[in-house]
């Protein structure tokens, strides 16, 4: 099949010749179908800095102990000092070059 034929008509080849398949979606096609927003797949969270985020929420739902998204990607190194205090780390000696197989 060519390269450059569109996809409904690749999947509509395939499934004359008896072949089982599906299209794959793109990350914005999946945020717009019908199954993730019937059964809210897409959550919005707020950063610590007031920004909204949309974030993928678990998709397996439990009566007794459903899932939830707790926390939100921050702001690029915006946690680091935090990290690095969990880690017993400086931020000056994050900065040291590391020794090869150290």
């Amino acid at each position: 099949m060519p390269a450059n034929r569109p996809r409904s008509e690749t999947i509509d080849a395939l499934a004359k010749q008896g072949v089982t398949c599906a299209p794959v979606l793109t990350v914005n096609e999946v945020a717009e179908h019908a199954q993730t927003k019937g059964r809210d797949l897409i959550v919005k969270g707020t950063r610590k800095d007031g920004a909204e985020w949309p974030l993928l929420a678990t998709p397996v739902r439990l009566s007794r102990t459903p899932g939830k998204v707790s926390h939100v990607i921050g702001a690029l190194n915006g946690d680091m000092d935090e990290v690095l205090a969990d880690w017993g780390v400086t931020r000056q000696a994050s900065r040291r070059p590391v020794a090869a197989g150290t």
